[in-house]
């Protein structure tokens, strides 16, 4: 008996974050479905008896039709049957407009009305997570049939109590007697006992998600899995403190140090500035490309704050309001920070003045 555990694919996931608009970034979601078909493909290459989908297939309900039926479609021409989990991102499948694209053969669903099927000579229980019910799934456990393979498909979280889509504790499943339940809801792939998993999503969302990304391959009896790599790229934070030597071309030189030539290929980069720096040093458009030009994606966050000869510009703009403003908070250690921001929009103001 060999099967594939994938969950959480969010198919039709958008990345349009102002901050981040270069052509690779919005190719993000074509990417993200490229993997999902090529994932099935390997799946049809493995001779498997199941496929388990343990939720959120799709992100949301504004995914288009045509594109729901297409993914469908795909699923139910596999050479084996495919039982999919409805998690609180796709609650929207319980819907009665997409019961007829539902309809397909050899697609199984685990939705408020089904929550068991047994197909091949295999029983397979599960929850959508709006349905999910502890005393429901106590009462399976006890009338399972041990000589039997039986799987449990869930969506949600079994750590934290206060999630909004906590479901029941590990120890609780730890004490119930099916073969292996699959897990979804948390990205990152994990293996919380031999027969408990996460699978974790096949390609990373964000920054926030810098682990591998896959699914789980395994067999019974006995049970033996495997954690397969799909991602094609990640995501990786760089940060750099700056002081007030620094130029365009130390700056490029740290960050190229900081990264393998396959990161800077393929992957998604942020990049994080700290510290002080020159006020010949603008973080702009122009320097952020001249960083970029060599790397899949950069995108630049400057936490980073002008270093001012005080005394210096106190002389040059005597009895305007900088000079006033340096005077009032340049002995104040707590309105330094301040003291800079204010300094760097007033500076910009009198070279904009004097270009005019």
């Amino acid at each position: 008996m060999r099967f594939i555990h994938m969950s959480d694919l969010h198919l039709g996931i958008a990345f349009d974050k102002r901050s981040q608009t270069k052509t690779s970034f919005k190719s993000r979601s074509l990417e993200i479905t490229e993997r999902f078909f090529e994932c099935l493909t390997l799946a049809k290459e493995e001779n498997l008896d199941a496929l388990f989908i343990t939720g959120d297939l799709f992100v949301h309900p504004h995914v288009p039709m045509r594109f729901v039926e297409q993914v469908f479609t795909a699923l139910g021409a596999l050479p084996f049957p495919v039982f999919v989990t409805i998690g609180n991102h796709d609650d929207f499948l319980h819907n009665k407009a997409y019961q007829s694209i539902r309809s397909i053969a050899n697609l199984y669903y685990f939705d408020h009305t089904h929550s068991h099927h047994y197909v091949n000579g295999f029983h397979v229980y599960g929850f959508s997570t709006a349905s999910f019910s502890e005393e429901k799934l106590r009462e399976i456990n006890t009338r399972l049939d041990t000589s039997n393979i039986n799987f449990l498909c869930l969506h949600g979280e079994v750590f934290n109590p206060n999630d909004d889509h906590y479901l029941t504790s590990l120890n609780t499943l730890k004490s119930l007697n099916f073969d292996y339940i699959a897990l979804g809801h948390i990205h990152k792939h994990q293996f919380l006992t031999e027969k408990i998993a996460y699978a974790g999503n096949l390609e990373p969302f964000d920054f926030s998600e810098v682990t591998d990304k896959g699914f789980i391959l395994g067999s019974l009896k006995p049970l033996k899995t495997k954690f397969v790599k799909t991602n094609k790229r990640h995501y990786h934070t760089v940060t750099l403190t700056l002081d007030e030597n620094d130029d365009a071309h130390r700056l490029k030189t740290a960050l190229d140090q900081a990264l393998t030539p396959a990161q800077k290929t393929s992957d998604f980069i942020r990049l994080i500035l700290q510290g002080t720096r020159h006020p010949d040093l603008p973080i702009d458009e122009p320097l952020i490309e001249y960083l970029a030009q060599e790397l899949y994606y950069l995108e630049v966050i400057d936490q980073t704050r002008l270093d001012y000869n005080l005394t210096a510009l106190k002389d040059q703009y005597q009895g305007t309001i900088i000079e006033t403003v340096i005077s009032h908070h340049e002995h104040d250690p707590q309105s330094l920070e301040a003291l800079h921001k204010a300094l760097e929009v007033l500076l910009k103001s009198e070279v904009m003045g004097r270009d005019h």
